[in-house]
């Protein structure tokens, strides 16, 4: 019996023996979780350790009040993307080599997305949140207004690679400069908040977007100067292309229209009257505006008379100053009536349709109209530092702002561009970023045109001088 004792001794201590861990020392140091950097997870890291194989990551799971394996990994880093986005989440590793060699467990650690509101809805989010749009042209500038208790702010940056936003940079001021490389007009989004402490922090603000300006286009040549002969301008403002992308120039000082090539290079004194404004090309004919007698003429493609209308006064079919005139989708004829500061609608007979504005200051009227363009479905007309968008009725549907005088417009496909005094601006409907181009080049540019080549030809009408100027 005293046998049978001891032999069962030996066997409980012999699996003991068995089942007892090779513990190794060195646990994993410096345990962290991302705080807030990532909207859709959390990335936890620890140091490397020298005798290390495999590592197994806890996660505290609060359905069951302990902590789960999360993973077993070789690396030293897991992103963590099966959580509440709504909860803090907490961490502990181990080396785990195998069952029977493994280290002790690390200090416990906690993480959390950006989405995480947390436990503190007493600090207000900062208000008057605004990014900088075209404003400079080597950086990009935030600003904010300081909310109650708020001492320090967290800046997040969305990034393409990643598809988050993650955290840029922390800060006390009410104002900060992104110091990273960005192209251009490249469209970057941003968002803010408070965070004074883990504890302690408010709601992101709604995203808001800013870029920086930049020379996009490339002044590649230019040709005129100040004179009469051929080649040279007295008053040039406006410049208009054929289908075969020759270039003309309708000069006020000199009564008449100079026709180029593609290039620059004089071919023809092509028409001759007194003050003549905008050019239209049809597929059969050419139709020009003629301030002086406020006359619409029309002409064939070999120069033979179609037909003239329009006189001087205030009734339908009557004008004062013509300025601009632009096609819409359905070949009615829209003319910028500047002296009456309004707008008519014709047919290509010359029949009056409609007229809109009065003189005013206020959302659909005018002073001194003088650019018109068409643009899916809808009336561009400038009025003044105003652009005001009209239904092919007239009817109002938006108006822009600037701080320089908008000379002409111009659509080539989805873009738009406006002679804005000094530069041109380019832009779109939604008028997400403004490009500027050629400040700096210009005295006045009072019309511009895209070619077939997508070469933006621009009329300096204070310089005397047609440029064109290609994107890089």
């Amino acid at each position: 019996m005293k046998n049978i004792l001891f032999l069962v001794t030996l066997v409980i201590l012999y699996s003991c023996n068995i089942e007892k861990p090779e513990t190794i020392t060195s646990k994993p140091t410096n345990l962290i979780a991302s705080k807030g950097t990532y909207s859709n997870k959390i990335i936890v890291q620890w140091d490397l350790m020298p005798d290390a194989n495999t590592y197994q990551l806890y996660r505290f799971d609060p359905k069951i009040g302990d902590f789960t394996v999360l993973s077993l990994t070789s690396n030293s880093t897991f992103e963590d993307s099966t959580f509440d986005i709504n909860a803090k989440q907490y961490y502990k590793v181990r080396t785990y080599n195998s069952e029977t060699s493994y280290s002790d467990f690390s200090d416990i650690m906690y993480g959390y997305s950006n989405l995480y509101v947390g436990n503190n809805p007493l600090i207000e989010t900062p208000t008057h949140f605004k990014v900088s749009k075209g404003d400079y042209e080597n950086k990009i500038v935030l600003s904010w207004a300081r909310p109650p208790k708020a001492q320090l702010f967290q800046i997040f940056k969305f990034d393409q690679v990643s598809n988050n936003y993650i955290l840029l940079a922390s800060t006390e001021n009410l104002m900060f400069e992104d110091p990273s490389k960005i192209n251009p007009y490249t469209k970057v989004l941003y968002k803010i908040r408070v965070f004074n402490t883990d504890l302690e922090y408010s709601s992101f603000t709604e995203t808001d977007y800013g870029y920086k300006c930049g020379q996009t286009y490339d002044l590649i040549s230019s040709f005129g100067s100040r004179g009469s002969g051929n080649g040279q301008f007295d008053f040039p403002e406006h410049i208009a292309i054929d289908q075969l992308d020759h270039i003309y120039v309708s000069d006020l000082g000199n009564n008449n229209i100079q026709k180029f090539d593609k290039n620059g290079t004089f071919i023809e004194d092509y028409y001759s009257c007194n003050s003549p404004r905008t050019v239209l090309f049809l597929p059969d004919r050419v139709i020009i505006a003629k301030s002086y007698d406020n006359m619409i003429f029309e002409m064939d493609y070999n120069k033979q008379f179609i037909r003239e209308w329009g006189s001087t006064g205030v009734a339908d079919g009557q004008f004062n100053f013509l300025r601009q005139m632009a096609l819409d989708d359905e070949n009615n004829l829209y003319v910028v009536d500047a002296g009456n500061n309004r707008i008519q609608k014709f047919d290509l007979t010359g029949n009056f349709i409609l007229k809109w504005g009065n003189t005013g200051e206020n959302e659909g009227n005018f002073v001194s109209p003088c650019g018109i363009a068409f643009l899916n479905g809808q009336i561009l007309v400038s009025s003044g530092k105003r652009v005001q968008f009209f239904t092919k009725k007239g009817v109002l549907l938006k108006q822009w702002n600037f701080n320089n005088t908008v000379y002409d417009i111009c659509v080539h496909g989805n873009d738009i561009y406006l002679a804005c005094e000094s530069y041109i601006l380019k832009t779109t409907e939604n008028r997400d970023i403004d490009y500027r181009i050629g400040e700096g080049d210009f005295g006045t540019v009072t019309s511009m045109i895209v070619d077939s080549n997508n070469i933006l030809i621009a009329n300096d009408e204070s310089n005397r001088r047609i440029s064109f100027y290609k994107m890089k």
